[in-house]
């Protein structure tokens, strides 16, 4: 439902990339796919939850007829606790759902009867989809129909999922993703940037094999696998508002009812890294330490759970690990800090061997170096603190050379980029600026002038590329300042240091209004 969409699921968490160079399939012609996606809008359903009384709709998601009288779709879009319907795109044809017929909890799928008729599409044999092979996917993002185009970028370890390069948008998921021929190789699961995440055919061919038997809704809904999503959800959604706390009681429970929700230790993880942040601004470093310490814990619980390897995973555990690096180094325990940068470091360089196009890992690693670099500069040792920051400089310039303008095209999305510590190509600029900075500053400090001017001009140069991509980055209006002032250049600086301040005011007024 749109609340979930874009957040990890068994099929991203804990799941390796297996990358091919296989020949792609013989293609169709351009008329006949236009065709075969029209023909798949008949089969595809959208999924609401509907409050009782109001008529407030409480989800939405997507569906397809995979059987004349059954439809699959998501499972965590009909998990809540409303009534849930089905409505045919472009018809006014809606079923009310009240029987369930198979479900798979960590595949995130469920089948259900529907007390109506409908053309089913035809499932693909997913184990021939290729990297490069085109494909589309039918859905409701936003609660409009719409066919988002792109191709296959990755096939997970055993065909375990496909990465296609397209977001979905909230709403997507459950919907049909389609070949050439109009055949469904996977069903949308999940968006991370730009790219969307598939559960193959031959799963839903697994399930549909166990259809035979009925369930009611509300019976379905007691089960403790089921009623473990619901708060998993509630967790997601708390999440999102900020509500750490409250997120973090809900996503217990989860794991109370279901042990084995692999999902739930690693969201759980993430409040407790934000929680460890909110904590570090109030000065309480020992709370702050016991939050990130947690945080890394539930990852390694999640690890174990589950073998396999995800990027993602391997690059959020690598940020609590410099978050309580950045913490022991706020308390002068250096030898501690610089420990858990490099344990960071090793869990960025696992998500990149997995997935070398991730642009938030180099990002990330990239600002760990810098870290590190800092920390050799307060021992004294030059060398190694010149090669730690250079070594910072190439992987910000590597995350910038993999970065779209954006992750995000809506506020929501932007939301998700934020809590999931994914940083944008506007920042990566502004850190790869503050390293060029360092640099200078550290120059001038062993009286190299010439090489501090190059740093200071390189820096200006990355200032102005924050600013061009995000035109109220305070932050960069203000550095850019800085090096401005250290090159002799007062009179910009100054200019830079007002439009700062005036941004500053500006944001301030609005979070007034």
């Amino acid at each position: 439902m749109k609340h979930h969409e874009r957040f990890l699921s068994g099929l991203l968490v804990f799941m390796g990339v297996l990358f091919s160079c296989a020949p792609i399939p013989q293609q169709v012609s351009e008329e006949d796919f236009t065709l075969a996606v029209e023909n798949g809008k008949k089969s595809t359903v959208q999924i609401r939850m509907v409050r009782a009384g109001s008529g407030e709709v409480t989800g939405v998601g997507s569906g397809f007829f995979v059987t004349p009288d059954k439809i699959v779709t998501a499972l965590h879009n009909i998990s809540g606790e409303d009534p849930v319907f089905a409505k045919l795109a472009g018809e006014e044809t809606t079923w009310k759902i009240e029987n369930v017929t198979a479900f798979n909890v960590k595949g995130d799928l469920v089948i259900l009867k529907v007390p109506g008729k409908s053309k089913p599409l035809q499932l693909a044999n997913s184990d021939t989809v290729q990297i490069g092979e085109p494909v589309a996917t039918l859905g409701f993002p936003e609660t409009k129909y719409k066919v988002t185009e792109g191709t296959i970028q990755g096939i997970g370890d055993r065909n375990s999922w496909f990465r296609v390069k397209a977001e979905y948008v909230g709403g997507m998921s459950g919907g049909p993703v389609l070949n050439r021929k109009g055949e469904v190789i996977g069903i949308a699961a999940l968006s991370s940037g730009v790219y969307g995440y598939i559960i193959p055919s031959n799963a839903l061919r697994v399930l549909l094999s166990q259809s035979n038997s009925t369930e009611s809704l509300s019976q379905f809904r007691e089960r403790d696998a089921i009623r473990a999503l619901i708060y998993y959800q509630e967790g997601q959604r708390r999440f999102l508002r900020g509500d750490y706390d409250k997120a973090i009681d809900a996503l217990s429970k989860t794991i109370d009812l279901d042990p084995e929700f692999i999902n739930a230790y690693g969201i759980r993880a993430l409040q407790k890294v934000h929680l460890g942040e909110s904590e570090a601004a109030k000065g309480n470093l020992e709370v702050e330490q016991g939050y990130y310490n947690e945080a890394i814990a539930d990852f390694n619980e999640a690890f174990k759970l589950n073998p396999h390897e995800a990027p993602e995973e391997y690059r959020l555990r690598g940020w609590a690990k410099a978050k309580l690096g950045e913490s022991e180094a706020s308390q002068g325990n250096t030898t501690a800090a610089q420990r858990s940068y490099r344990e960071a470091i090793q869990d960025f360089d696992k998500a990149l061997e997995l997935n070398p196009e991730y642009a938030s890992a180099y990002s990330n690693r990239g600002y760990v170096k810098a870290k590190l670099g800092e920390s050799k500069v307060s021992q004294d040792d030059v060398k190694q603190a010149r090669r730690d920051y250079r070594a910072a400089i190439e992987d910000y310039t590597e995350a910038i050379r993999r970065m779209p303008a954006s992750y995000a095209e809506t506020a929501l999305a932007r939301l998700y980029a934020k809590r999931l510590f994914q940083p944008e190509k506007a920042d990566t600029y502004n850190k790869r600026a503050d390293v060029k900075f360092e640099l200078g500053e550290f120059e001038i400090a062993q009286n190299n002038t010439a090489k501090a001017e190059r740093y200071y001009r390189a820096a200006i140069e990355d200032y102005t590329e924050a600013i061009n991509l995000r035109s109220n980055h305070v932050v960069a209006y203000y550095s850019r300042g800085l090096a401005k002032q250290a090159l002799g250049l007062h009179a910009e600086a100054k200019a830079d240091f007002e439009k700062s301040s005036e941004l500053n005011q500006e944001i301030q007024n609005a979070q007034g209004d």
